[in-house]
This record gives C-alpha cells, structure tokens and sequence, in this order.
C-alpha cells in the first residue's frame, strides 16, 4: 500500500492539528489546577482589639511571597470550628467561626446568625453569645454548587444535650445544610437557608469531610454516625442525596465522638479515619460510586490511655499518612499492605510551653506541601513538617519552628476538601515561606546541666559544618558569641559572671540556605 503526497499532507496536518489540541488542552488544564485557590486564606485566633496586648487574630496568606503570618481585620473570634472559602483566585468570599457567618467585607452576612443554636448552645455555651465561636475541630464545611457557580453550600453540625438533657453528655443530632447566594447583598452574599436539617441521627462529633466526584463537578460529603457507618452524599447540580450507608467494621459510638479527624488523600484514592479509641482505618475511596472498602487498621495500643484528641494528614504524593496523639508523631506508609509495620516514629513533644503547652493537637496539609499542626492551646508558636513527601526523619518535623507574631488563641485550622484532587500538582511547592524576615526553622539545641551556676555544655549539630554561637539575654541583647569550627561536637561556656535569670542560646550554620538555626533557653541560677 502507498500513500500519495495529498494524502501525506493531510496525515501531517492532522498530526499537527492533533498535537496542537493537546497542547491547549495541557495549557488550560495548568491553568485551571492553577485558580483552585479556594483554600488559599487560613484563619486564626480571637478579634481582639488589635491596639491592645495578648492574644491577637492571625492568618496565612497563600497567594502572597513571602508567605509570613499576619494579623487581619474581623469580627469573629474562632474556638475550634473553622471554615473559609476563598474565590479560584484565592480571595476570600466568606468565614465562619460554627455560629456565625462573615462576607469578604469582614461584615455578618444578611441571616448570618445564630448558626448551628440549640437548647445546649444557648443554656451552656457562653450563654448562647458567638463571641467565643463553636468547638468541634471539623464540624463545618463549604462546598461549591456544582448547579451555580453563585452558590456555596455551608454543612454544619450542632452540639445538644443528650436524650435527658444532661449537659455533661452532648451528643451531635444531625448535619444542617445552609446556603449562600452571592449574588445578593451586592455580590457580597446572603444566607438563602439556613440550618435546614440534611440528615437526623445520631453521629460523631468531628470528621466531616468531602471528596470531589470523579467527573469533577459533584462533590462526595462523607460523616460517620454511632451505628458503625459512614455516611456517604451526593451533592450535585440536583441537590443533595444520601446515597449510601453501609454498616463497616466496628467503630466505638461515644468515646470515638469529637476526639480525631478524617481526612482524604490528596488524590482521592483513599480515606483515612483515626481516633484514640478505634484507631487508624484507612480505607480504599471510589470518586465515581462514593464506596469505602478495603479496610487496613493500625490498632492504638502505644500511648498512654490519658490520651484523648488525635490527628491525621497525608503527604501531597498521598503515600505517607501522618499521625499524632498529643504527644506522639508517627508516619505511615500507605504503599505497604501492613501500615502497622510501617509505622515511623517522627518525634515526641518536647515539652515547650509557648506559653502553654503546644502539644500536637490538630494537623493540616497547606497549599505550600507543608502540614501544619498546632496545639490545643493559645501559643505563639506553630510545628511543622517540612518535606511530608520524604520517608522518615527526612520528612524534617520542626517543633515550635513557626513563629507568630502574636499569642493565637486555642488549636483550629480551617476544615478545606481536597479543591486541586484532579490537578497534577496537589499543592505549590513554590510558595516561599520565610514567617518574618529574622525567623529561621528552628531546631532544639542540647545544653546542660540546665539550671547551671557556672559552666554549661553546648552539644553542636551533628554533619552541619562550622557556624556562630550567640547568648542572648531575654531582651535580646548579644552578651556573647563564638565561631565554631568544623569538627566541633561541643563546647563548654562559664556563665558564672552572668546575672541571674534566662538566656538564649542559638547556633547558626555559615552555609544556611535552607535558613535554620538550633536553639535553646538556659537557666543561669546563683
């Protein structure tokens, strides 16, 4: 068979015609994994007046370079419950603190009150004010209209006092749907509805999340009740369904209530459900049926039985799954069949009171490839997992290595769906976090004896080369400092000419680029 020259130019031009289709296909395709900014601006802290000392309202910027914590304008204090919702460009279009809800301008919305109110609520609970927010970590949720790209469904799920209205034993009665229009109020939004009742039973506090279905328009909302079950909707350009229950392993009704988290891998293969009493289950995810199956278990059998608020999150790639008790941080690695065997110890609290105990309370995958977590408390300090990519100690955990400008009250982060699943890069990479212009990661340095009345040992970082030691009085002042050479494993300081009180030690690398520094706070005593 032969092919003519006619035929061989209308073989090339279709080639090129080809290939040119693929290359605007790919192009739109960036761009569009590019805008699904909707989760770009994280919310902190108490709208305190900003003019006044203590604990002071904060935020992440995403879209910004350097991305560094800043303090924001508001009028909604935040306890645990916390949910944004930001445009594909990455600007904020609403917020809610679980009683309430904020348009862009930081003003309440038309009908944006009284959220989530109940007997409960108003008897026990700051005597029915929003002013101290809601708890429950995730208990609230915004998902785009996949039938109006002006609509935002807002989930929520209320706390009461149980069937004899004991207030020691609040239950969660069911999962409220509200809606906002933001073609009202000038573009800036109106609740439509509110607290309309999705589903009535009885569930567990916490984990609430979603997935977005598999033909990228729809979205999967997914909660576990006290009956062992998952409860799976379907949210779509016809409203909302539920669409499956299915009874699965075990899990514990009561005890399991409000003490973990549920979150889906990036990639939305699978789900992962941990809490203190049941356990870490992860299971298979089907984006295109909402099924769960395929359970693997990681038993809790190695922290203490005091333990009681646990947390997961998964690396951008979607194989390690992160997990913490508190006290405890392990890595899991999802491409072995036995997770219990993959089972990493990252690191364990180190004990900082920042002022409080910033233990690890709550965790969050962020849209620079670093997952978060912070304590249950106010502190002026955050952790952080630098590389969750990297296996083991690679991953680079840094306790307290995020500085905030202010005291942050209590532990939240904003409760986002997984917006960028369909995307090829789940987060950006490139986003420089620098958090101050003079704050490094920082790491532990190890001194001693500590108290001391004369001469303290500095043990110096293992394989970093030389660098400079400083002390530092608790004002700042530099009282002293050294150039340590390569080679150097420790060295000893006599501080017995330096006053009484508290001094800062800190080592800094000469070849820093990737800007950290090793500290630690000495006791100087008579």
């Amino acid at each position: 068979m032969s092919i003519n020259r006619a035929d061989l130019l209308m073989l090339n031009f279709n080639i090129i015609i080809m290939r040119l289709i693929s290359f605007l296909l790919l192009i739109s395709w960036s761009l569009l994994s590019q805008a699904q900014k909707h989760d770009y601006i994280w919310y902190f802290g108490t709208d305190w007046d900003q003019t006044q000392d203590g604990v002071q309202n904060t935020m992440f910027d995403f879209n910004t370079r350097p991305l560094q914590p800043d303090t924001r304008s508001g009028t909604l204090q935040f306890d645990r419950c916390n949910a944004v919702y930001c445009d594909a460009e990455g600007k904020m279009l609403c917020y809610t603190n679980g009683c309430a809800v904020v348009n862009a301008e930081n003003r309440m919305m038309p009908n944006g009150d009284s959220l989530n109110y109940t007997l409960w609520f108003d008897n026990h609970w700051f005597e029915g004010s929003c002013d101290g927010g809601y708890p429950g970590r995730q208990d609230v949720l915004f998902l785009p209209d996949p039938g109006n790209p002006k609509g935002i469904y807002l989930f929520s799920k209320p706390r009461d006092l149980d069937e004899n209205g004991n207030r020691h034993r609040i239950h969660v009665p069911r999962i409220l749907s509200s809606y906002i229009d933001l073609e009202q109020d000038g573009g800036l939004g109106d609740l439509t509805t509110k607290n309309d009742t999705l589903y009535e039973g009885k569930l567990l506090g916490s984990y609430l999340t979603a997935m977005r279905h598999a033909n990228q328009e729809d979205w999967w909302l997914v909660n576990p009740d006290t009956f062992s079950r998952f409860l799976v909707f379907l949210i779509d350009d016809q409203g909302i369904e539920l669409v499956d229950s299915t009874q699965l392993e075990d899990i514990t009704p009561f005890y399991a209530s409000a003490g973990g988290d549920a979150k889906f891998s990036p990639d939305g293969t699978k789900y992962a459900y941990f809490n203190a009493v049941d356990g870490m289950r992860v299971y298979d995810f089907d984006r295109s049926t909402g099924k769960l199956s395929n359970l693997r278990l990681v038993p809790y059998n190695f922290s203490p039985p005091s333990v009681v608020f646990t947390t997961c999150e998964w690396s951008p790639n979607s194989r390690f799954l992160y997990m913490a008790d508190g006290r405890s941080l392990w890595q899991l690695d999802t491409s072995n069949d036995d997770l219990e065997s993959s089972r990493i110890l990252i690191d364990n609290y180190n004990g900082t009171l920042d002022p409080f105990p910033t233990t690890f309370f709550i965790s969050a995958l962020a849209p620079d490839c670093k997952i978060y977590i912070r304590g249950g408390s106010s502190a002026f300090s955050m952790h952080v997992i630098h590389y969750p990519d990297e296996l083991g100690q690679a991953c680079e955990f840094v306790q307290n290595g995020v500085q905030m400008p202010f005291v942050t009250s209590t532990g939240g982060f904003p409760n986002v769906p997984r917006y960028r699943v369909d995307a090829e890069m789940k987060c950006d990479s490139t986003i420089t976090s620098l958090f101050g212009e003079e704050i490094f990661w920082r790491y532990d340095l190890s001194t001693y004896p500590n108290p001391t009345s004369d001469y303290i040992t500095i043990e110096l970082p293992e394989q970093i080369g030389e660098g400079r030691l400083y002390i530092l009085d608790m004002e700042g002042r530099l009282i002293w400092e050294h150039q340590v050479s390569t080679g150097i494993e420790n060295l000893q300081v006599d501080m017995s000419g330096y006053d009484t009180g508290t001094y800062n030690v800190e080592f800094v690398p000469s070849d820093n680029k990737k800007r950290r520094v090793w500290t630690s706070r000495v006791v100087k005593v008579e």
